[in-house]
């Protein structure tokens, strides 16, 4: 027959399989994965946040756009000749816009070629997302440009810009973790409404959200449109 050590050990373990049976614990350990927000995984998050830096750093290509062309006294004499500051303004918006859309597709498609498993929104609504992206990083980095006359300047402005907006709108550390007053100014953030819009398009499928960062993309855009058209003005008088 079986030791007494080992009736011992059959016994204790028959009693803890019966306790945790009739307490109902064996459903006590239970996986849950922490994300930064609601149901978004880390990968899902960091991967688009590193996506939308790239896109604003990769916009101050369009810095020398505008500024090359004050230092050679060619844009008052263009506005000497009757041409709209606003019309300046648009046709390098749309230069840059042109450029910066070309590279972020190619950038976006090799993401969802690499996380093709993952996917669950709705492509013709991350396309959107995508293109209004780049409209908001090309009218800020005109904007920019249109403020300052230096290239070296114009950078620095730039990068801090960039730096602070990843910051506040949640890129580098999830807004979920950071101070409440910080959560209340990263409305002004580019970098909060492009990476919210994009991962409830390309890995959610959430209308109501995207729609929000879109429109709210789009306001941050139109003002610093008008803010370029008075600086320029103003500066090139």
């Amino acid at each position: 027959g079986a030791s007494s050590e080992k009736l011992n050990q059959w016994f204790n373990k028959s009693v803890m399989e019966f306790s945790l049976k009739s307490l109902g614990r064996n459903q006590v350990f239970v996986k849950k994965v922490v994300s930064p927000i609601a149901d978004i995984s880390p990968f899902e998050y960091y991967s688009i946040s590193i996506i939308v830096i790239f896109m604003l750093f990769n916009g101050m290509s369009g810095l020398r756009i505008l500024i090359e062309e004050k230092h050679s006294e060619v844009l008052k004499r263009i506005i000497s000749k009757g041409i709209s500051v606003w019309k300046i303004i648009l046709s390098k918006f749309i230069s840059l816009f042109l450029f910066q859309l070309i590279q972020s597709f190619i950038i976006f498609a090799v993401l969802v070629l690499a996380a093709d498993r993952y996917l669950r929104g709705n492509s013709m609504n991350a396309a959107l997302v995508l293109a209004v992206i780049v409209v908001a990083v090309s009218s800020f980095m005109i904007f920019i440009a249109s403020c300052v006359n230096s290239i070296f300047l114009a950078d620095m402005i730039a990068y801090i810009g960039i730096l602070t907006m990843a910051f506040i709108g949640g890129s580098i550390i999830p807004l979920t973790y950071l101070p409440a007053s910080i959560e209340k100014v990263s409305f002004l953030s580019i970098n909060k409404w492009a990476a919210q819009g994009l991962i409830y398009s390309v890995f959610w499928n959430r209308q109501d959200i995207v729609i929000t960062s879109i429109g709210v993309l789009v306001l941050l855009s139109v003002v610093c449109i008008i803010g370029s058209i008075f600086s320029l003005a103003r500066t090139a008088r």
